[in-house]
C-alpha cells in the first residue's frame, strides 16, 4: 500500500510554492486584498507580466495546502 502524503507535501510535489502560501497566511484580509491590487495594478499598467495559468488540480491541490496550513498552529 502505497505512504499517504500530506496535502502540504502533494503541493510541493506538484510544484506549488510553500513559502507564498505561508507568507500571505500571515497577512490580514485586507493586506491580502492590498497586495493582490497592487500586482493587479502592475499588471494592468505593463510593469509586470501576467501570471501563469494554473491547471484546475494545481489549484486543487494548493487549495487543499492552504487548508492544511490553516489548521497548523501559528509559528
Amino acid at each position: 500500500m502505497p505512504v499517504s502524503r500530506s496535502a502540504i507535501e502533494r503541493a510541493i510535489v506538484f510544484g506549488v510554492d510553500i513559502t507564498l502560501l505561508i507568507e500571505n497566511l500571515r497577512l490580514t484580509p485586507t493586506e491580502r486584498l492590498q497586495r493582490a491590487q497592487k500586482r493587479l495594478d502592475a499588471i494592468a499598467s505593463g510593469l509586470e507580466p501576467p501570471p501563469d495559468v494554473w491547471s484546475i488540480e494545481k489549484q486543487i491541490v494548493a487549495l487543499e495546502a492552504l487548508i492544511e496550513l490553516r489548521k497548523r498552529p501559528p509559528s
